[in-house]
């Protein structure tokens, strides 16, 4: 893959001029902080809270590089990609855009590379963090309740609350 997009090639260049550290090995504590901290800006903020999360962690790393921090931005980015939702993406259209997995890949190319490695290197290092990305949790199972049209608010067609609402309804309330 040739590192073309003009943000990588300013990533590629600004790790470069940092005189990076010897290249490490995987650093799996790293990849479990990006896979854990993308999950949560996921579960947060949805796509665009990830892609904010991975344009700063990428940011951070272009002025003070370790390999740590660059498996954590590579981890990150790939739960992220496994975020993505299948169905309805068209608002998303910028987001879906950066997560593609050739364009992670090659802003973890371009960092990988300015630091000294190779791109097989680099083809290593996303194999063994795929290797470690936890499986998606299954979708929990949603009871579906039908709405009664003759009830106003669906809250109170809810089995969890109803009780909760029949006590607030009798109690006096203050005006």
């Amino acid at each position: 893959m040739a590192i073309s997009d003009s943000p990588i090639k300013t990533l590629n260049s600004a790790v470069a001029a940092q005189t990076p550290p010897p290249i490490e090995a995987l650093n799996a504590a790293g990849a479990s902080i990006g896979f854990a901290n993308m999950r949560k800006a996921v579960s947060a903020e949805g796509l665009s809270g990830a892609m904010i999360y991975s344009q700063n962690c990428y940011d951070a790393l272009s002025r003070a590089f370790s390999w740590r921090r660059l498996d954590v931005c590579g981890a990150a980015d790939l739960k992220a990609i496994a975020s993505v939702p299948e169905d309805d993406i068209t608002a998303m259209s910028r987001e879906i855009a950066y997560f593609q997995s050739e364009v992670a890949a090659a802003r973890y190319l371009g960092a990988v590379t300015g630091a000294g490695a190779s791109a097989a290197e680099a083809d290593e290092r996303i194999a063994a963090m795929q290797a470690r990305l936890p499986a998606a949790k299954p979708a929990e199972a949603v009871e579906v309740i039908p709405i009664d049209p003759d009830v106003t608010s669906p809250d109170l067609e809810t089995p969890a609350n109803a009780d909760a609402v029949e006590s607030f309804n009798q109690s006096p309330q203050e005006t």
